[in-house]
């Protein structure tokens, strides 16, 4: 309870709201608290789609075609996602994330991205054409693994400020997608597309807020958010 009273004394500053406004949202705030409750436990891999091995691919960022456009499509699904800055080391600060959640979080047999490229230049060489779900597939199934999991990063903008206090705030876009080797289909896939606002801007957003404890996040951090997200 001190921690919930020491982060609603922060609310103030981070969202500008009045007296009654933050005094309704101590209520809720307390309430969640007091509510407590033992996190979810990661849940175990679906064995039963014959899915034991993994291939994960490193993130790749997809830029427009065009200087100056602003939407660019997933070459994968084809949603459309809207561009901005990605700042250096973002895909390998995602690919470092994405294989330690795994790791953590599923009993996948999981195949490093560094095996992948040399194969991936093989297939380069022979012009396999220019679908990239082609050539996926293909490298799954020269490295003989039932999956292959592969990321995109649209947008990865750093924050401009504090935690508390931000000019600029952090913008992060990314996919993921899980495909099956043997056939070519989707498993699942999921999106992030998150430009962080205050809760005076976006009251809907009240449980990531206090999840967040108010705090502007950097990139990195978003972009973390986002993942466990869509995992």
């Amino acid at each position: 309870m001190r921690h919930a009273g020491q982060w609603i004394k922060s609310v103030r500053g981070v969202t500008g709201w009045s007296s009654f406004g933050i005094a309704g949202l101590a209520l809720v705030v307390l309430l969640i608290w007091g509510c407590g409750g033992t996190p979810h436990a990661p849940s175990k891999p679906d064995t039963s789609t014959g899915i034991h091995s993994v291939l994960v691919f490193p993130f790749k960022r997809v830029s427009p075609a065009q200087k100056g456009e602003t939407g660019v499509r997933c070459p994968l699904s084809g949603a459309v996602f809207s561009t901005g800055e990605v700042i250096p080391g973002a895909t390998r600060t995602m690919t470092r994330h994405l294989l330690r959640f795994l790791k953590e979080r599923t009993k996948y047999q999981l195949i490093p991205p560094e095996q992948a490229e040399g194969v991936r230049s093989q297939l380069l060489s022979k012009d396999i054409g220019a679908q990239e779900r082609l050539m996926l597939i293909e490298i799954g199934g020269i490295l003989g693994v039932d999956a292959i999991l592969v990321g995109h990063i649209y947008r990865y903008r750093e924050r401009i400020g504090t935690a508390y206090s931000v000019d600029t705030p952090a913008s992060v876009a990314l996919d993921l997608h899980f495909i099956r080797v043997v056939d070519g289909t989707f498993i699942w896939h999921g999106r992030f597309d998150e430009t962080q606002t205050s809760l005076s801007e976006d009251c809907l957003k009240i449980f990531s807020f206090i999840k967040r404890r108010g705090k502007w996040l950097t990139a990195d951090e978003l972009a973390g958010a986002g993942l466990a997200e869509v995992l």
